[in-house]
């Protein structure tokens, strides 16, 4: 079973909705339209690719670069790999407004492979043979991230986010 990091863009209310009613997460997330809107946005298997590259970190840190995998509020139920996490407007700003700050060639620079495989990043233990691949696959998302932080960051919005 593959695990994929969903991230779903939610207004106060939305975020208010499903803190009172928590089984209603995965509806929220999987909701029809939302990924053709561009209020959702999946990584895939790149996930922690993806957020390693931007960040430096495995998992959880403070830098406005890794909003993605955060250690924060929890709501409802374990969709896959844990209960859904709130990434707050605030968080969602100053990503927006680091990423921003960064080309796809700034990002490229960041990519080693060696460091993947090193801290176990998941579904990259095999990039050191073919890193180009791996990085191509990395990068597919980012045009998406982008908009979705921008949209997130002009829009006032927060974010849920879980891995299924």
């Amino acid at each position: 079973m593959s695990m994929v990091l969903y991230v779903r863009r939610a207004t106060e209310d939305q975020i208010a909705s499903v803190r009172n009613n928590p089984s209603s997460v995965s509806a929220f997330f999987f909701e029809s339209g939302a990924d053709e809107a561009g209020d959702m946005i999946d990584f895939d298997k790149a996930w922690q690719a993806v957020h390693f590259t931007l960040s430096g970190a495995e998992y959880y840190t403070d830098d406005d670069l890794g909003a993605l995998l955060l250690n924060s509020e929890t709501v409802g139920d374990d969709l896959g790999y844990g209960a859904a996490w709130i990434i707050s407007h605030e968080r969602l700003a100053a990503f927006h407004l680091a990423l921003s700050q960064m080309s796809d060639d700034d990002i490229r620079s960041r990519f080693d492979p060696q460091a993947l495989v090193d801290n176990d990043i998941y579904a990259y233990e095999d990039c050191v043979e073919s890193p180009d691949e791996a990085l191509q696959y990395l990068m597919q998302g980012i045009p998406n991230l982008r908009l979705f932080a921008e949209k997130c960051a002009s829009t006032g919005s927060s974010a849920l986010a879980a891995i299924c």
